[in-house]
């Protein structure tokens, strides 16, 4: 029977739109809408029946903006009152678990309702907020999580004895497609990319959030002798953070001797994947994360990974994916200096993993887990 779903969420992400256009392909909808407040680029906006989001432009809503408390009220208003001019459906899934996208749920009586944590969502949430969420994540039919250690972590923090409506479901990787038909060498997508096909290609984080710790990593990598003489730094700064933070990543590049090259412009699939191919290593050396896909696509890539052993990657290990671990930041440097003095010895630590994230990751292999979320 085919059924009506409503994600509530970014309807720009990435995440959302590959997995509404996998969630089409299997038949099993009539209609997929989206209610988001996030903009949705043109080639995106194809993959939803219909678009719903309040309007944040009009004269009032900023007459509001000046106080938070006032501006929150008026925006619930138009929430309930756009919510009545809408058709129940089947499903409501709430994608990344805000206060704003989970009291939306609740306003469709009739939905079978989905909650689903991305990740940053649950570890970087306040303790008041999380608690407002889990109340409405009991009315849930589901609640599913990205990796086993977060889902973990959430029966733990709320003491949960029964677990029967938690899943685990992960975002496939749109980009696994595309690498596995490329059809050029590091060689050549290192040409393709302007970058030195002499030296090592390491790729540092993969937006410009603080999260990432560019400032810090920087400073370790400065420390390295002669570094700029053996890699070439790809720094992908194309979103998140703010030109404050993007001037203090520039400002930090062009004192160092580093040798490198930003890319802060939209990236288009193909290049995205050149930059993978390119790439012999990746430093993610992140706060926190739940399951990083743009790390997975470098490990698909055979680059060699630098990763923080605070990060919860429990599930990538006990598949047999090979990376580098390091207890913190200040223990890069030396991380480095090894690894490329030994380079033929790690990269040859790769040969399993792009197997393992195939199997873990692509949506070939994910698509029926979300699909039977709604059965």
């Amino acid at each position: 029977m085919s059924k009506s779903l409503l994600i509530v969420g970014d309807g720009g992400h990435q995440f959302t739109y590959n997995l509404v256009k996998e969630l089409k392909e299997s038949g099993d909808f009539t209609r997929i809408d989206v209610f988001t407040q996030s903009p949705i680029r043109d080639e995106y906006r194809g993959a939803y029946s219909n678009i719903y989001s309040i309007n944040t432009q009009s004269q009032i809503y900023k007459l509001f903006s000046i106080s938070s408390k006032v501006l929150n009220i008026y925006r619930y208003y138009l929430y309930r009152k756009l919510v009545k001019k809408m058709t129940e459906y089947d499903f409501v899934h709430a994608h990344f678990l805000n206060e704003a996208n989970s009291y939306i749920v609740t306003l469709f009586k009739k939905a079978k309702r989905i909650f689903t944590f991305w990740g940053s969502d649950f570890y970087k949430a306040n303790t008041k907020a999380l608690q407002k969420v889990f109340k409405i994540c009991e009315t849930a039919h589901l609640i599913t999580f990205t990796n086993e250690e977060t889902m973990k972590a959430y029966k733990h923090k709320f003491n949960l004895k029964n677990e029967d409506n938690l899943r685990v479901c992960r975002f496939g990787l749109a980009p696994l497609k595309y690498l596995e038909t490329l059809n050029s060498t590091k060689l050549e997508s290192k040409t393709i990319l302007g970058l030195n096909v002499n030296k090592l290609a390491i790729t540092l984080g993969y937006n410009m959030q603080q999260n990432q710790q560019h400032l810090s990593i920087i400073n370790e990598l400065v420390a390295v002798p002669d570094l700029h003489k053996k890699v070439e730094l790809i720094i992908p700064i194309t979103y998140g953070g703010d030109s404050v933070y993007k001037e203090r990543i520039m400002g930090a590049l062009a004192r160092s001797s580093l040798s490198y090259k930003v890319f802060d412009t939209y990236l288009d699939d193909e290049t995205v994947g050149h930059i993978r191919n390119a790439s012999d290593g990746m430093i993610q050396l992140q706060v926190s994360d739940q399951f990083s896909g743009s790390m997975q696509e470098h490990l698909f890539a055979r680059n060699v990974v630098i990763t923080g052993s605070w990060l919860p990657y429990e599930t990538l290990k006990r598949n047999g994916v090979e990376f580098v671990e390091i207890d913190s930041i200040d223990k890069l440097s030396a991380s480095i200096e090894h690894i490329i003095d030994n380079f033929s010895f790690y990269y040859k630590q790769t040969d399993p993993n792009p197997a393992e994230i195939q199997k873990l990751s692509s949506w070939k292999e994910n698509t029926p887990k979300w699909v039977q979320l709604y059965r």
